[in-house]
């Protein structure tokens, strides 16, 4: 994909690339746009629940102790915390589009690679080094979509791709009961592995480099003249066009830049609702099946259970985006703090109806507010360090993804009654209902110049709005 010649703009006239996107109407671009990145994150919902549905397969045959699994889901989360920090940078210097193929083909080599994993330390490194690839693509495929949207859809639009991460989820927990009985663990792998190179092939013809990081190189503004024309059919734009945004900018991404001005309270905020609800979305997650299976259920039943949360959780991280856009960010609070009640009384004994209603829930309102965790950090940076900033809220947020399945470990092997281990996931998530709401009250006092309109519009509804 090389760049194409520098055009001659000297004479040109000045478009603003800003005034196309807020205006923009939704259509065949846009909803090609949502598919095929919500399929990056499909790869990243079916690794996620397949390793979950692994593990107990793997502890029988390895003659392991579940708990000791909890180093297995704990340090692919760490390799997605080192793929955020280095792949946003990267995305940055050369472009969202290709840090998200490369993510995906580095993923898929890893993650294939595990069919001949021999133990648990073999595993927990090629684990690392998916993580790595993967987030080489989350990220990036989050702001690529944050800097198409309108500021007043933002929110729902990163909620709809991201549907594609619970969707994974959904199709892991399928394949999991239909195939390993069959053929093994190992086909979550053979699938998780092999899935991402022809996504990776269809990603270079449908989706286009970022229209704000092509705003920033003129050498690539032809390029932006077509994906412009592609946004808004019947847009005219001269040969000799120049281009600018509505952004600060700066030259070189430093980290005290995180915390400039008022993103000095709202940065560590945002960080700690990354924090809280990503630890207790990683423990419920990565241990439902096993949780499931320890209440009696057979690992087919574990598997098409677990597979609700996920079901709840496309739906709830649907309602959190268009609650967000609607009423600001202090109502995505009731999130967490409804899924703390849940993990209270969802451990108990009760009928299996009442079960998969009470994991339907979980999933609706924790992963949901993940999901609003995710739309959240790309409205207060700006085009020149977005990546950057969004790829470390997403690594930072990786300590309490880290900790969820390590802490789970260490609870399941104290062989506690199944009522108490959702109670420790039910702490984060009140910290993080308070949090959010703390997140909330400070973005409504004092915010970036560059993220007013992503938060003060909000409450416009749009389109997909009443979705």
């Amino acid at each position: 994909m090389a760049d194409t010649p520098r055009r001659d703009t000297s004479e040109g006239p000045l478009i603003d690339v800003t005034d196309i996107v807020e205006t923009q109407h939704i259509g065949p671009f846009v909803w090609a746009l949502l598919f095929w990145t919500g399929m990056s994150m499909l790869l990243d919902g079916f690794d996620f629940g397949g390793i979950s549905y692994v593990v107990p397969r793997l502890a029988q045959e390895w003659h392991a102790p579940v708990g000791g699994f909890g180093s297995v889901l704990g340090v692919g989360v760490f390799g997605f915390m080192v793929g955020s920090i280095v792949f946003g940078y990267v995305g940055d210097k050369i472009g969202r589009k290709r840090t998200i193929l490369l993510g995906c083909w580095w993923f898929g080599a890893f993650v294939f690679a595990s069919v001949w994993a021999p133990n648990v330390e073999v595993l927990m490194w090629l684990r690392f080094l998916a993580g790595v690839g993967l987030y080489a693509a989350v990220p990036n495929a989050i702001v690529l979509i944050n800097e198409f949207a309108p500021s007043r859809l933002k929110g729902t639009w990163v909620v709809l791709m991201f549907t594609g991460f619970t969707m994974g989820m959904v199709v892991a927990g399928i394949v999991a009961a239909g195939l390993i009985p069959t053929f093994g663990w190992q086909v979550m792998f053979v699938l998780g592995g092999l899935i991402p190179f022809p996504l990776a092939i269809a990603l270079i013809f449908t989706i286009p480099e970022s229209v704000r990081f092509l705003t920033q190189h003129e050498e690539r503004w032809s390029e932006l003249a077509a994906v412009l024309t592609r946004m808004k059919p019947g847009l005219t734009i001269p040969a000799n066009a120049r281009f600018t945004i509505h952004e600060e900018t700066f030259e070189k991404f430093s980290y005290r830049l995180l915390f400039a001005g008022p993103l000095l309270l709202i940065t560590p905020l945002l960080w700690l609702f990354y924090i809280s609800n990503s630890m207790a979305t990683f423990f419920i997650s990565g241990w439902m099946p096993t949780l499931i299976q320890s209440a009696g259920f057979t690992p087919g039943q574990a598997a098409l259970t677990t597979s609700l949360n996920s079901v709840g959780a496309t739906i709830g991280g649907l309602f959190a985006g268009v609650i967000m856009d609607r009423l600001g960010l202090m109502a995505v609070a009731v999130f967490p703090l409804f899924g703390a009640l849940i993990s209270f009384v969802i451990g108990y004994p009760m009928s299996t109806l009442a079960l998969e209603a009470l994991v339907f829930m979980q999933g609706f309102f924790v992963v949901g507010a993940q999901f609003a965790c995710t739309a959240l950090g790309p409205m207060f940076y700006p085009t020149s360090y977005r990546a950057d900033g969004e790829g470390t809220a997403l690594a930072v947020a990786k300590i309490g993804s880290i900790a969820g399945p390590v802490v789970g470990g260490v609870v399941i092997g104290m062989h506690l009654p199944l009522y108490q281990l959702f109670y420790v996931a039910a702490i984060p998530l009140l910290f993080s209902a308070v949090v959010s709401f703390l997140l909330g009250r400070v973005a409504q006092k004092s915010v970036p110049t560059y993220a007013i309109e992503a938060i003060a519009e909000s409450a416009q509804p749009g389109p997909l709005a009443g979705m």
